[in-house]
């Protein structure tokens, strides 16, 4: 029964993290990294040279919009003043005006909205690349996908249009509902123990 409820733990987190991927290379939506240590650790630190293609790729297009919006003196003001402040206040402030200077922009100069654009796909596609990554290791390894990523809306939307996945999830409370039981009883005929209710 251990080895059953494993396996399908490792299919269900693999095929869960996979759909989720796969859902946001189509709604163009980016991983949010932070919730998952092991993808910063992979992006930030461990840099696989697999991924070396993808952050170029990004590094460029996020340096090509960099260098055009050094060519406004508001938006490396406020840069500057940004990223020498620790005062969260003082930070909010600054985020408004920005925003409003990037809205400006927007209408102002017509390759802005391009090279924004530009910027955030390949970002995505670099955060995705990684995720992916993350996950082949995981099943190299034989490991739950660490799933951080992947909120319980998210999550939910994915059972709901997957019924092969959303069975695995069923088969999987079950075993382990199973295991438990087992292991109260054997708790109870072994140890003389009450489970607490």
């Amino acid at each position: 029964m251990r080895t059953d409820l494993q396996q399908k733990k490792l299919l269900f987190s693999w095929t869960l993290m996979e759909k989720y991927l796969d859902a946001c290379s189509a709604s163009n939506k980016l991983v949010n990294i932070k919730n998952e240590p092991k993808l910063t650790y992979i992006i930030f630190e461990l840099k696989p040279k697999e991924l070396a293609a993808s952050k170029e790729t990004y590094e460029t297009a996020k340096d090509e919009l960099k260098k055009m919006l050094n060519t406004y003196s508001e938006y490396v003001q406020l840069d500057s003043a940004y990223r020498n402040t620790a005062k969260e206040e003082t930070r909010k402030e600054i985020n408004v005006a920005m925003n409003n200077f990037y809205r400006r922009l927007s209408d102002e100069n017509k390759n802005y909205r391009p090279m924004r654009d530009k910027e955030q796909k390949a970002l995505r596609s670099y955060y995705i690349a990684a995720a992916r990554y993350m996950l082949e290791e995981s099943r190299n390894k034989q490991e739950v996908a660490p799933n951080g990523i992947i909120d319980y809306k998210e999550r939910e939307n994915i059972l709901n249009s997957n019924a092969a996945l959303n069975q695995l999830s069923v088969e999987i409370r079950l075993l382990e509902n199973l295991q438990r039981e087992a292991i109260q009883e054997y708790q109870k005929l072994k140890y003389h123990i009450t489970p607490s209710k």
